[in-house]
């Protein structure tokens, strides 16, 4: 499994960088279809 810290915010940046976990920052509809797409294709 690959934990993916998702926010929108710096407190789950520094979270993410304090546990070594990517971090996936979502401020609109087009970063959750990013998301989606780097999950479908297993980038993450």
């Amino acid at each position: 499994f690959t934990y993916v810290v998702i926010g929108d915010g710096r407190d789950e940046e520094i979270a993410a960088k304090q546990h070594n976990m990517p971090f996936w920052r979502i401020t609109n509809h087009g970063d959750l279809v990013s998301l989606h797409q780097a999950l479908e294709l297993d980038f993450l």
